[in-house]
This record gives structure tokens, sequence and C-alpha cells, in this order.
């Protein structure tokens, strides 16, 4: 299990992110978007690359405050192909 999760984590070949905003019930809300870049050889099949996407997406919105917003967007390195997640409200209480 470790090798293969060192195997995942060595396929992002790149992040960028950079703040948002967003309207969201009428109100303008801050956010940030992250666009990721994985090597698809450095996962089991395409759908185990979505599956990383879909899990980062959730961990992602855990350390967003909770009066801001994560969105992700995962580029596969092999053939471009872009994968999008809904916005995931942030779940990190204010200080």
């Amino acid at each position: 299990a470790e090798r293969v999760s060192r195997k995942r984590l060595a396929g992002i070949t790149g992040i960028e992110t950079r703040p948002v905003d967003r309207m969201i019930r009428g109100l303008p809300v801050r956010g940030i978007k992250s666009v990721l870049q994985l090597d698809q050889q450095s996962f089991a099949s395409e759908g185990d690359l979505y599956l990383f996407g879909t899990v980062l997406s959730q961990f992602f919105a855990l350390y967003a405050s909770i009066n801001a917003f994560h969105s992700l967007e995962v580029v596969n390195t092999d053939n471009q192909e872009r994968y999008t997640w809904t916005l995931q409200q942030g779940q990190q209480p204010l200080m």
C-alpha cells in the first residue's frame, strides 16, 4: 500500500493555485482554485486517477476556511483530459 501511495504522489507533476471569486446564494465568496497535473502512468487506471482527485478535492476543503471554498481541476498529462469537481465549502473554523 505504501509503494502504491508513493507512486501516486510521484505522479503529481504540477500544481497551480489562485484566488477566485464566485456568487453563492447571491453573496460574493472568495475561494481558491487548484489545477493539479497528474501523470496517468503513476496510476492503475484513469478511474484510479479520478478517484485520487476526488479524495484530494475533499481533503483540500478541510483546510479552506468555513466562509470560503475550494475548487479542484485535474489535468491528465497523458491525454490532456480535464476533470473538475463541484465547489467544496471550507471546513476549517475561523479562529
